[in-house]
């Protein structure tokens, strides 16, 4: 049985879980609790079949709430930043502090997994916005 899936005692088949939601113990245990909990932070699950995955580079999810459509998709970096670990682990897509702010003389757009050098002669010094994440301000830069 695929992970995502639910076996129905019952009816002897298997139940999809919804988007954003999967059985963990149903990869391992074919014969477990049966009940769909939404994907963990770090992950996202878009599919009606298989397990939660890590959100890919340029993106996070830190929601933790139990609400399925939370966890349905990944959110991407603002521009300016990016995030280049490519879904190896849950704790480099879990926060939006994962996206990292791009150096001076580098840009990027959203979602990004690396900042790109400006062009010769061009240069990041003007700030492409500055906003306030928590307690701090963050200015982003872009040629």
């Amino acid at each position: 049985m695929a992970n995502g899936h639910l076996k129905s005692f019952t009816k002897g088949s298997c139940t999809i879980c919804p988007i954003g939601k999967e059985d963990p113990d149903a990869w391992y245990d074919p014969l477990s609790s049966a009940t769909c909990e939404s994907c963990t932070i770090g992950k996202f699950r878009s599919a009606a079949v298989g397990p939660c995955t890590v959100c890919a580079a340029g993106t996070y999810n830190d929601n933790d709430d139990s609400d399925a459509s939370l966890h349905s998709e990944c959110i991407a970096c603002a521009a300016g930043k990016h995030l280049s670990d490519d879904g190896t682990a849950t704790s480099f897509h879990d926060s939006e502090d994962d996206c990292i702010v791009c150096t001076a003389g580098k840009y990027s757009d959203s979602a990004a997994h690396l900042c790109i050098d400006c062009a010769p002669g061009e240069s990041a010094q003007k700030a492409l916005r500055s906003y306030r994440t928590g307690k701090r301000n963050i200015l982003l830069y872009h040629c």
